[in-house]
């Protein structure tokens, strides 16, 4: 009866500490379809662009890795030409990240975000050189 109200104990304590594991870095890695909702401060303007981003794992600057490669539609569904740039987690396993790429010559900076338990979707916000966004991300 001892062991198993030990066993139980160890058990039920280690619950809470894997509800509460953070997200690997892994999680960030691969194809999403990414939201962002943009507003213009000067002048006052609002629109939206969908984008592929794909990010990989580096060894460089990035603990997290990086945008490698996609591309953007706006609204009218003109292709706009998307760079990468570096993804950073914001503590060690913590869901938080932030990340920066750039659509059509303008960097977007996207300050905080956080990523689901899962690993499957992502929000966050930012700003950009006339502007500040938010940014909807799916997996997949």
């Amino acid at each position: 009866m001892k062991r198993a109200t030990c066993f139980l104990s160890v058990a039920l304590a280690l619950i809470p500490a894997v509800a509460n594991a953070g997200c690997p870095a892994t999680f960030i890695f691969g194809t999403w379809q990414a939201y962002i909702d943009q507003t213009d401060i000067a002048p006052a303007a609002s629109y939206w662009t969908r984008c592929r981003m794909v990010t990989r794992a580096t060894a460089g600057n990035a603990p997290w890795g990086m945008v490698e490669d996609g591309f953007c539609k706006n609204a009218y569904n003109a292709t706009l030409p998307l760079e990468g740039g570096p993804i950073s987690q914001i503590a060690v396993n913590s869901c938080g990240f932030t990340m920066q790429f750039t659509i059509k010559g303008t960097i977007y900076t996207v300050t905080h975000a956080t990523m689901s338990k899962d690993g499957l979707t992502a929000a966050g916000a930012g700003h950009y050189d006339t502007g500040t966004f938010t940014i909807a991300m799916v997996k997949g």
